[in-house]
């Protein structure tokens, strides 16, 4: 299951593959029509990876459900809390943290902190708490080698923060309970 999981999650984007590279690469805010594209990629997605439906199993609902919140307002089909997959479930948890934390044409790159942090804020709206819970509970350290090892001495001066019991890890711990 946790490769099956892993594929699944590498490939949940490939629906992007449909979008206009003027679209995908703009640096500038989308138009209502641009969002529409943008907003069919993950089932363009599930149809390009169809014929690994049966090998990925039930992870393959991952590539359609990872944009879909846990309160009901993402998309593409609007599911809410366990109708989501527990892929998509799982892919949006992370797929959120990475693009949080790297650099786009349209924005910069945030810290892991504040990256962690969001997830927190937005468990039980975007995101499922439980999932949120478990990914923050993957130590700082061990989280920034598995991106990386660039990512990982980007953030090592707040590792020592971390350590020390820095004011962010106690917001991350409050915002994860509630």
């Amino acid at each position: 299951d946790a490769g099956r999981l892993r594929w699944a999650a590498l490939i949940h984007d490939v629906g992007k593959l449909e979008i206009p590279e003027a679209i995908l690469n703009k640096p500038t805010g989308l138009s209502e029509e641009e969002w529409a594209v943008v907003r069919r990629h993950p089932l363009d997605g599930a149809r390009l990876a169809r014929p690994l439906e049966s090998w990925l199993g039930p992870w393959y609902a991952g590539i359609a459900h990872h944009h879909e919140h846990w309160d009901g307002s993402g998309y593409p089909m609007g599911l809410s809390g366990e109708k989501i997959s527990a892929a998509g479930r799982a892919i949006a948890v992370v797929d959120s943290f990475e693009t949080m934390t790297s650099a786009r044409a349209y924005k910069a790159a945030r810290s892991t902190m504040d990256a962690r942090t969001e997830l927190a804020l937005c468990a039980g709206t975007h995101f499922d708490p439980t999932v949120v819970r478990s990914f923050l509970a993957i130590s700082l350290p061990k989280l920034l080698w598995s991106v990386g090892p660039l990512a990982f001495l980007v953030n090592v001066p707040y590792l020592k923060w971390v350590v020390e019991g820095g004011v962010r890890t106690a917001d991350i711990a409050t915002a994860a309970t509630a």
